[in-house]
């Protein structure tokens, strides 16, 4: 089972997606997610969304509802 979790970084959304023991980073892009790449912890996952976002301040962000 996968988990989602949302921060938001300057003006972007980022996406940490959980899976299998592997975490998935994506950005939010105007259309869809574009993906950053994988990490193995979540503290990887944070450096990857601040060195991409040129961010130091990282707030968790409430995702969208889906239908």
């Amino acid at each position: 089972m996968a988990s989602e979790r949302a921060f938001s970084c300057g003006n972007s959304t980022y996406y940490v997606i959980e899976n299998y023991g592997r975490f998935k980073v994506q950005r939010q892009g105007w259309l869809s997610r574009i993906f950053l790449g994988y990490v193995v912890n979540l503290a990887e996952a944070i450096t990857l969304i601040e060195v991409d976002a040129k961010c130091w301040r990282i707030h968790l962000a409430q995702p969208a509802s889906q239908p």
